[in-house]
């Protein structure tokens, strides 16, 4: 486990085979998330694209990538090819061309999350159903993101009986984990 997490960390200090400038590595990851072949890490407002083997774009502006998004970005996921980012009661749904690999914000987007959906999720993600768990601690929802409504409520550790007791507490370890998921597969 460590070697794997000591052979991203080296893969981040790889200079660019293209321009010989070394691409800088995120300092704490908020965020990730895989479209298509392209593994995105968020840090804050900003975004580094990776392969799977190294970083190759980074840092890139959040709403450089992701238009009309604020600065900051909480947590993402994805669920039925719409990526989902959330930005405190906001909820901001864009799909990806293709082609051309740009994100476009889908219509009646941003929405406000409902008032029973308390504090703003800083954690998400897919379940099988198209549905997404979201919530922040120990307090998590199901939530239907087509039609803005949550459907179960309580706590993460009751619903899920058998994940570790600290999966959400240190949640730099649970990125971690995220990323090297996404590097093996």
């Amino acid at each position: 486990m460590i070697f794997i997490v000591l052979c991203f960390i080296f893969a981040c200090l790889i200079p660019d085979v293209n321009t010989g400038k070394i691409t800088s590595c995120p300092t704490k990851i908020t965020s990730a998330l895989k479209v298509k072949q392209v593994i995105y890490l968020f840090e804050n407002q900003n975004l580094w694209k990776h392969d799977g083997k190294r970083i190759y774009a980074g840092p890139l502006k959040l709403n450089d990538i992701f238009p009309n998004v604020p600065g900051v970005n909480t947590s993402c996921t994805s669920s039925k090819d719409v990526i989902y980012l959330f930005y405190m009661k906001k909820v901001y749904a864009y799909v990806c061309e293709h082609t051309t690999g740009k994100f476009n914000l889908l219509d009646k987007h941003p929405i406000e999350l409902q008032p029973m959906i308390i504090p703003f999720p800083i954690k998400c993600f897919p379940l099988n159903n198209g549905s997404l768990m979201i919530g922040s601690g120990t307090a998590s929802y199901t939530y239907y993101p087509e039609v803005n409504v949550p459907h179960m409520s309580g706590d993460f550790y009751e619903q899920f009986p058998d994940c570790p007791r600290n999966l959400f507490l240190d949640f730099q370890l649970t990125i971690i984990i995220i990323i090297i998921y996404f590097w093996i597969n």
